[in-house]
């Protein structure tokens, strides 16, 4: 669901950023509004907490496994920090990030 999710908003932000000007202005593509090495390692570590807590649960041990949730909380805020970057435009080159007739998206909603 989550990588989904990061797939989408890079989708939905470009579209709604750089779909007007399509066609009469070099734009970026998708995949420049992100950095996945970057936002791979908050997606490991989510999915490593994951697993650490259903073995965690498997074995019966209920006072370690409470650590577990948030580690894949913390790992979850780091992937919703790299949403909110894509949003903002933050790892596209400043000298192409908004081309004539391209606006910044809003933060929260299209």
């Amino acid at each position: 669901m989550l990588a989904k999710l990061y797939k989408i908003v890079a989708f939905l932000t470009w579209l709604e950023t750089y779909g007007p000007v399509t066609g009469r202005v070099p734009t970026q593509r998708v995949q420049d509004l992100v950095v996945g090495a970057r936002a791979a390692r908050y997606f490991v570590g989510y999915f490593v907490w994951v697993w650490v807590a259903t073995v965690l649960l498997l074995a019966g041990r209920t006072q370690p496994y409470r650590i577990a949730p948030l580690g894949m909380m913390a790992a979850t805020m780091g992937i919703v920090h790299e949403l909110l970057r894509v949003r903002r435009l933050a790892d596209v080159t400043k000298s192409v990030r908004l081309p004539q007739g391209a606006r910044l998206p809003r933060l929260l909603h299209s």
